[in-house]
Parts: C-alpha cells; sequence; structure tokens
C-alpha cells in the first residue's frame, strides 16, 4: 500500500450489503437528478453500486470515482469495469484535486463527508473542482 492511501483501510462490508439495496439506491439517483451534470464526479464511490447506476443515465458522459481505499478500489475497478463512461481514481479528492479545478458539472458525497476529518477544507476542495455553474450533492 503506498504512503498516500495508508489512512484510507477500509474492510467495506456495509458497504457490500448495501449493493441489495436497489430501490434506496436508485432513491438516491432520483433525489439528485436535476442536480446531475454531464461530468460528475463521486468521492467515495465504494464499490461502485451508486456510480453504475450514474453510468447508466443518457445525460452523464463521463465519471471520475474517487476511492482511497485500496481494498474498496479494487472492488471499484471490477465493479465498474462495465461502463467506458466511468474512470476510477485510487486517492481522495484532495490529493488530486489539481488534476481536476473546474473539470465537473456535479460532485457527489454521499455517506462521505461524515468521514472526512477536515470537512471545511474538503468544501474547498468541492468548489475547486466544480465548475462555476457546477452543483455539490452532498447527502
Amino acid at each position: 500500500m503506498d504512503e498516500a492511501n495508508s489512512n484510507h483501510i477500509y474492510i467495506g462490508k456495509d458497504l457490500e450489503s448495501m449493493s441489495y439495496a436497489q430501490n434506496y439506491s436508485e432513491w438516491i439517483i432520483e433525489l439528485f437528478l436535476d442536480y446531475t451534470g454531464n461530468t460528475i464526479g463521486e468521492v467515495g464511490a465504494g464499490t461502485g453500486n451508486l456510480t453504475n447506476l450514474f453510468s447508466k443515465l443518457d445525460k452523464v458522459k463521463s465519471i471520475a470515482a474517487f476511492e482511497p481505499s485500496d481494498d474498496m478500489h479494487d472492488i471499484l475497478v471490477k465493479n465498474t469495469n462495465q461502463s467506458n463512461k466511468i474512470s476510477t481514481i485510487n486517492s481522495t479528492a484532495a490529493q488530486v484535486v489539481n488534476n481536476y479545478t473546474s473539470h465537473f458539472d456535479s460532485i457527489f458525497y454521499i455517506n462521505v463527508l461524515e468521514h472526512v476529518e477536515n470537512d471545511d477544507e474538503e468544501t474547498r476542495i468541492i468548489h475547486k473542482m466544480l465548475k462555476d455553474s457546477g452543483n455539490a450533492c452532498i447527502f
């Protein structure tokens, strides 16, 4: 495990269980549908359950799925390899923010922001990664 991700160890058993909560996942997508743009970032993508649902939306052209846990990222890659819209990034948004400045129409933090130690700094990162008219969707 590289040093950048050494603090991001997550077994993910609850996320694997959530893969069976299809109605919940579809409800989340529906909740944010009006705020979903063409280019989206999903921070803390976990196993890719929501990532795959976002990728099925016609208006979504590309998804950058960020997952800092090495173990979870491996699962994310496996679970999302059927869509050419999805790229997976094995890091936090903070680690790659300069690569995505003013890049996204929408950024999603779904059941994630409460796990970020410095959430004030994270909101500044979100702002930097969004296009001027972009939407931050936090649940």
